[in-house]
């Protein structure tokens, strides 16, 4: 299948080398013009759109979006909430250390 060899040809391709993501690109755009080409002409515009709307879902998370070190890249929505006295983070580094319980009371003064 195609699909497989697409997938087994990108992954290696992940640490960011372009060639292959070019050249797959090329590939996939010239068969799906193709397989418009062949179908009856009332029947391109919708078949152009559903392909549309496959492509847009494979290029979720693909973009100006790029964690660094230390770093979150998100595709879509990203809640972080603490409650109750817990901590909530998409990234934390922490240089030292964390208190989460209740602090200390100064001692009274003594008189």
């Amino acid at each position: 299948m195609r699909l497989d060899r697409t997938v087994a040809e990108l992954e290696p391709a992940v640490d960011g080398t372009s060639e292959p993501l070019t050249r797959l690109e090329e590939s996939w755009r010239t068969r799906f013009e193709d397989f418009l080409d062949d179908l009856p002409a009332e029947a391109q515009e919708e078949a152009a759109a559903r392909i549309q709307e496959i492509a847009t879902l494979g290029s979720v998370g693909r973009g100006a979006s790029k964690a660094g070190d230390h770093g979150l890249a998100v595709a879509g929505d990203l809640h972080v909430q603490a409650e109750h006295g817990s901590l909530a983070s998409g990234v934390l580094n922490i240089d030292g250390s964390i208190s989460l319980g209740n602090p200390q009371q100064p001692a009274a003064e003594q008189g």
